[in-house]
């Protein structure tokens, strides 16, 4: 089942994921608890590069020459900033019987390292992206989620839904007043696959940098103190601290480390800037160019529905979600302490798509959001063979009532 957590959690779920996606380009479509039909597609996809390993992009070996590179400089470096021989260091904290053991620090050093570069990693490649961004993208109207992961969009010039695969289709929208709003999407000249603006989002690119940046803070303080326990149980004479060691990067850089901080600075903001504005003004592109069919189009479809009209819609589609809740419990003891107990617990819901042929030339598409269990899932999921079906195998209509804000709910039978 897909997964619909917080927005922090589908952010972390993006860029994470995006590493990945990047070095693999046919594993695109992975998505953390896919359904198990793109789990299989999956399994498929990562199989390719173990039996065509000369299929692995330039990228793949870019990233793991940089890691490498990285984990080599950075202790080398910092071992001539503490004036220290920092390798004879790391070779002596896995062989000294010492009974405080030193090589965790150097472990949890390169941990959080690991952490950092893949952040920064997908940060600085953005650059990259809306390149092709520039030259890929493919714009409509929105429509609804497909099998075979295609995103339908409705393109005016053509009067037709038009299918893209795409690594995470959007869903349909839930209300009249939201359809065929203009949408685009782009895809890398690698893969296979188009995909939204996620990772190009303010958000997205500040989680990356801040939390890029302090996990390399972390990596600093941890070979801080292991420098500092080495030169303590070795006897060296040498004078360790934060200042000192900023007085020698200067020596060395011929630059602050104000300095150099600022200039890293300036380059996240130029590039946060360019790809806020790029991705904006596709967006203004697509929005005047449809902006005639949207109007006309939801004008038409407004027209003919309002508040308690009863209107008849097909089950189309259906995806599964899981949506996580926190009840927090205030509960007072015989002492009169208060017990502050907080659950999380999973909410499965289902996800219909339905079809509405009557209230334009077009049609329709609406998400309607059921908890499992209930008697209107009951009842719609008898148009499906079994739990993992996407596709109905009947299309059945059902009348369905406009609420308030326009979106829809199921009118259930009476004999249901």
């Amino acid at each position: 089942m897909l997964i619909r957590h917080s927005k922090l959690f589908c952010t972390f779920n993006t860029f994470f994921y995006g590493t990945f996606w990047e070095l693999f380009p046919r594993c695109s479509g992975l998505r953390i608890l896919e359904p198990i039909n793109y789990r299989l597609f999956l399994f498929k996809e990562v199989s390719f590069y173990f039996i065509n390993p000369c299929k692995m992009t330039l990228k793949v070996f870019l990233f793991i020459g940089l890691f490498i590179a990285g984990a080599y400089f950075i202790p080398k470096f910092f071992g001539k900033l503490c004036k220290i021989e920092m390798f004879t260091a790391i070779k002596w904290s896995f062989r000294t019987k010492e009974k405080k053991p030193f090589w965790p620090l150097l472990l949890g050093a390169f941990f959080f390292y690991l952490i950092a570069f893949i952040l920064l990693w997908m940060f600085f490649q953005t650059p990259f992206q809306l390149a092709d961004m520039k030259k890929t993208n493919v714009g409509g109207l929105s429509g609804y989620r497909d099998i075979e992961m295609q995103a339908k969009i409705y393109n005016p010039s053509q009067k037709t839904y038009v299918g893209y695969f795409h690594s995470n289709p959007p869903l349909p929208k839930h209300s009249f007043k939201d359809v065929f709003e203009p949408v685009f999407f782009y895809k890398r000249p690698s893969v296979d696959y188009y995909q939204d603006t996620m990772l190009f989002k303010l958000s997205t690119a500040l989680i990356e940098v801040i939390i890029g940046s302090a996990m390399l803070i972390v990596v600093y303080l941890m070979l801080f103190v292991f420098v500092k326990d080495y030169i303590k149980k070795k006897g060296l004479r040498i004078s360790l601290g934060h200042r000192n060691i900023s007085k020698r990067f200067r020596e060395t850089v011929k630059l602050s480390f104000r300095s150099v901080c600022i200039f890293f600075l300036l380059i996240v903001l130029s590039i946060v800037t360019v790809n806020v504005y790029s991705v904006h003004k596709i967006k203004n592109h697509y929005k005047e160019l449809y902006s005639s069919d949207t109007d006309k189009i939801k004008s038409e479809i407004l027209s003919k529905v309002k508040p308690n009209d009863t209107i008849q819609g097909i089950v189309f589609r259906r995806f599964y979600t899981v949506e996580s809740k926190s009840e927090t419990t205030h509960r007072a003891s015989d002492r009169g302490i208060k017990n502050v107990k907080t659950e999380t617990n999973d909410y499965t819901l289902i996800n219909y798509t339905i079809e509405f042929n009557s209230l334009t030339d077009i049609p329709v598409y609406l998400n309607v959001i059921l908890p499992d269990g209930t008697k209107e899932v009951v009842e719609l999921d008898q148009n499906f063979k079994n739990d993992l079906t996407v596709v109905p195998d009947t299309f059945k209509t059902y009348p369905f009532i406009v609420n308030s804000d326009y979106s829809v709910s199921l009118i259930q039978t009476k004999n249901q």
